[in-house]
């Protein structure tokens, strides 16, 4: 479309930018566009935005479009040709990547993809309802390197996967990085199969409980995401994929058939056929509910350096894993199953970063942890516990969450042990921080910067007190009204 038929359409109304240092980030926002079309009487904003547009058009590389929530019907309507007429323009220009953001109310339209030059890398779709695949997909054949498609949950459940995305996905022999959330389906997974030069692939909300063999073509996957797909064994495919460095299971039902085994040598969800993903550096099965212990298959990785564990554990098995691992966290589900034994961490003598986010570890720490010196980040969120002990594992931590903790007022911040190098502590959701409470944690914590806390739950004088240290106080609670 041409610049002045994109002008006429934009008269009346008004965009926002965030622009990088180059200029080359356009962010539009739909809600000032609805609001500012009743404002412009005297011409001014659409003569600034022609030039506006004039000057800058073949300078934009990356496009976002974000409806606001809420929008009614007849405004998303109204706003379509607009926004499609921008997109059209800036693809006869420069624009290499696009990104839509979606809500409910806000309907599909093909002219969104633009059928204009074939240069655009990068396309992503959220929260859309989208039924059938834009037929200008085919045109992005030779260029498209990144794609994501995510479909309202809500429409998933009822329609499925767009129409036809199987073969569009087959077509598009380029992609390196494909992310689909929701739109999964048989035919969608043997057009994967096709896309032999992907390096990154995510799957979300997928419903299916296997993986096709096909899908072994893809040896050059380096990061592979599985979550919330309903999973009760990691697929035995993903043996072929041994240039894996990331792998994300989170969220899934691993080991649910053996929940009520008696066997303590039971399988629990993952073949030992993968233990040749020796290149795994990051691992996550945060969210499995039903793993009891870190599966064999994972004993003996020498590269893995962040782990990710959840749900049933109840024993944090020693191996070879450990040598190198510089992040562990453990984050506890809705089962009752707590962690009992933590004696494995001796062996990480690498660790750096530590997070055992309401794992249940109980009302004081094992000396694994207490003993272990080089930590720099510690999550102990959700843990109720009465005092932090003395230890190497204070030494050098920069960063500290002990949200509801304390198991009484004042116990807990007033028997802090000295952190000389803490810079940020999280005290959300615990009981009120008094004077002598600020005194005594900034005492430990000469370098404090930054506190996370309900400011209604901070005295006067202790605000005052943090003031003249210089520690800005961050209230992050939610408030819906």
């Amino acid at each position: 479309m041409a610049l002045s038929g994109t002008c006429a359409l934009l008269r009346h109304h008004s965009l926002s930018a965030e622009w990088a240092e180059t200029w080359a980030i356009l962010t539009l926002d739909l809600e000032a566009l609805l609001s500012d079309a009743f404002y412009d009487q005297d011409g001014t904003k659409q003569h600034a935005f022609r030039c506006w547009v004039m000057r800058r058009r073949h300078a934009i590389r990356e496009l976002c479009v974000e409806w606001p929530a809420y929008v009614p019907l007849e405004g998303s309507l109204w706003m379509m040709p607009l926004i499609s007429s921008i997109v059209a323009t800036l693809a006869d220009a420069s624009l290499t990547s696009l990104r839509y953001i979606f809500t409910c109310e806000v309907p599909w339209m093909d002219t969104l993809v633009p059928m204009g030059p074939a240069a655009l890398q990068e396309l992503h779709i959220q929260s859309c309802h989208l039924s059938v695949v834009p037929p200008a997909l085919a045109t992005l054949a030779c260029s498209l390197t990144s794609l994501s498609i995510g479909l309202c949950e809500g429409f998933a459940g009822h329609v499925g996967p767009p129409l036809g995305l199987g073969k569009a996905l087959a077509c598009l022999t380029g992609l390196q990085h494909l992310r689909l959330d929701c739109a999964t389906s048989a035919s969608v997974l043997d057009g994967i199969s096709q896309l032999t030069r992907l390096s990154s692939l995510v799957v979300t909300g997928g419903g299916f409980v296997m993986l096709p063999r096909c899908l072994s073509a893809l040896r050059g996957l380096a990061s592979l995401e599985l979550t919330d797909s309903l999973l009760h064994s990691v697929p035995e495919v993903i043996k072929h994929f041994t240039g894996l460095r990331t792998l994300l299971l989170g969220g899934n039902r691993l080991g649910l058939n053996l929940l009520d085994s008696v066997d303590p040598g039971a399988p629990q969800g993952v073949p030992l056929a993968l233990s040749a993903l020796r290149c795994l550096e990051l691992l996550s099965l945060d969210r499995s509910a039903y793993l009891r212990e870190m599966p064999q298959a994972f004993l003996n990785l020498p590269r893995l350096t962040r782990l990710m564990l959840g749900g049933g554990l109840s024993i944090l098995a020693p191996g070879p894993y450990l040598g190198n691992l510089q992040e562990l966290s453990i984050r506890q589900c809705w089962c009752s199953q707590q962690p009992r034994s933590l004696d494995a961490l001796a062996g990480a003598t690498s660790l750096r970063r530590l997070s055992l986010n309401h794992s249940g570890v109980g009302l004081e720490l094992p000396d694994a942890i207490v003993q272990r010196a080089g930590l720099t980040y510690l999550d102990f969120g959700g843990i109720t516990m009465s005092r932090l002990p003395e230890g190497p594992y204070t030494a050098s931590v920069e960063e500290l969450h002990l949200d509801s903790c304390a198991v009484r007022p004042g116990t807990l911040i007033t028997s802090l042990p000295s952190l000389p190098y803490l810079s940020r502590l999280n005290w959300q959701g615990n009981h009120k921080l008094g004077i002598a409470a600020a005194r005594h944690l900034l005492a430990r914590a000469p370098r404090l910067r930054v506190l996370w806390m309900e400011e209604h739950c901070l005295t006067k004088p202790a605000r005052q007190a943090l003031q003249v240290a210089e520690v800005a106080v961050v209230d992050t609670t939610y408030h819906p009204f």
